[in-house]
């Protein structure tokens, strides 16, 4: 375990971060940050969209419903009650992460389906109106603190040891930047946010609950009230990693670098290193049953594999991969243990040829005896030289005893595949006809074609204007 001498906490890492991230101008900005930004935000939006009416999100939206009118300085995103940007931020955070169906930094973890509600819940709580570079900015500030605090204690690599997933991290940063505070006030609205999101976190996913969804609404709410709350001089712990109750001292593991968390800042964007990119997911489920189904889906088409033929399916993963193989993902119970399962998502691709949206309805929970019937085919080994989400490689068996095998040499979205704009639009329009409300065609296109020219959008709640009724 690793241990560290004292520190003030004016010299804890949060300070340099705070500082960095308050100075940051829209022109410091490398192209490749400022086109990312722009796909993370339309991916965003879709999976917010389809989201809307699925799971856990009728409940968060009638829940803000509540409190309709009353302080009403946001807006909830497609069903378009107003209400308290803390109550709003409830259904908007859950329903970017309803489908788990959002971008996935590779060290970095969830990152987009936190920050982008919360920048959107808060677009009338300044004292002007948010322009397209105010958010791609903010995205930048978000998405490279979160990404160098996760990758300072390789969350990737132990995820299933983590206490929690720090989208409090990039969420609180994002909104920091965009309501223009200072370094102080960053720093204090950070150490408020860690206050209240750290630790408890990981039992939501292991039970399969709608906790995994709800969290990023209350990550979006707490975001919102410690950013208000520090720029109204309310102050937070600043030691944040190296103090007594640091996050740093919370890892038992000793593959922790620091020094990841301040070197090169503003220099080097991590977030959007081109070998730890956020990547975008191509098919509606876990990010660590891609490889998997993406290996499954070339065999198939390769060699015309009926699933009625097959007699064996072996995947190899990576040890990180923990969440996908709980045993109950093999009798699953709730959605949670389709959207997080890899029997189910390998069989669900054997048998449709892809891994979309149709394959996490309720119908197909309660009602699916011939696909649950066929997920023991499924076993799995883990190999330690796999990286963390690419690479894995699956086996087929067919029942004449004919062997296939595929390794993922590149699934689309990913570090080496990098997903177009085209391919991002079809996602977009796939997404669309699950969304709780219909919203016009019109609408929807304009979001798309906004989105592709966001820095020179002048007031994002013309964006917003086309995601609500």
């Amino acid at each position: 375990m690793r241990t560290y001498p004292p520190c003030d906490f004016e010299d804890d890492p949060a300070g340099k971060l705070a500082e960095f991230a308050a100075n940051a101008k829209y022109e410091d900005l490398p192209p490749a940050v400022i086109d990312r930004a722009k796909m993370a935000l339309l991916d965003t939006l879709a999976v917010i969209i389809g989201g809307s009416g699925r799971n856990s999100s009728p409940v968060a939206a009638a829940f803000a419903k509540r409190y309709e009118n009353q302080a009403a300085d946001a807006r909830v995103m497609v069903y378009g009650y107003k209400c308290p940007a803390p109550i709003a931020a409830v259904p908007n955070g859950t329903f970017g992460r309803a489908l788990d169906y959002g971008d996935c930094h590779v060290t970095g973890g969830h990152m987009s389906e936190y920050l982008i509600p919360t920048l959107f819940t808060s677009l009338n709580l300044g004292d002007r109106p948010f322009t397209g570079k105010d958010f791609i900015l903010a995205f930048a500030v978000g998405s490279e603190w979160g990404t160098r605090h996760h990758t300072s204690y390789n969350f990737q690599y132990h995820s299933t040891e983590v206490p929690a997933e720090a989208g409090w991290v990039q969420s609180t940063a994002a909104l920091a930047k965009f309501l223009g505070l200072d370094k102080q006030q960053f720093w204090n609205a950070m150490g408020l946010a860690y206050t209240a999101c750290t630790f408890g976190e990981d039992q939501k996913n292991n039970e399969g609950s709608e906790g995994a969804r709800l969290a990023h609404g209350f990550v979006s709410s707490t975001s919102i009230k410690a950013c208000l709350l520090a720029k109204e001089g309310m102050t937070g712990p600043h030691s944040i990693y190296f103090g007594e109750g640091g996050i740093l001292r919370h890892i038992i593991w000793d593959d922790v670098d620091p020094s990841v968390l301040t070197d090169d800042l503003g220099k080097r964007w991590m977030f959007e290193d081109p070998h730890m990119s956020l990547t975008i997911k191509p098919y509606a489920a876990c990010k660590f049953t891609h490889s998997c189904i993406y290996c499954m889906l070339r065999l198939r088409e390769l060699h015309n594999i009926d699933h009625r033929d097959i007699a064996d399916i072996h995947c190899i993963v990576a040890p990180n991969a923990g969440p996908v193989l709980f045993p109950s993902r093999w009798e699953p119970k709730s959605m949670g243990d389709l959207m997080y399962g890899l029997p189910y998502t390998q069989i669900q691709a054997a048998m449709y040829g892809d891994v979309q949206l149709d394959a996490f309805t309720d119908e197909r929970l309660t009602n699916n005896e011939e696909m649950f019937s066929l997920l023991h085919l499924v076993h799995y080994s883990i190999d330690d030289s796999k990286d963390i989400f690419d690479g894995y490689t699956v086996e087929v068996t067919l029942k004449d005893g004919t062997k296939y095998s595929y390794t993922d040499d590149g699934i689309p979205g990913s570090v080496r595949n990098p997903m177009s704009w085209e391919q991002l639009e079809k996602k977009y329009w796939q997404c669309v006809p699950y969304s709780a409300v219909a919203l016009a065609k019109e609408k929807l296109e304009t979001v798309v074609e906004m989105c592709k020219d966001l820095e020179n959008v002048k007031d994002l709640n013309e964006l917003m204007d086309n995601l609500v009724p």
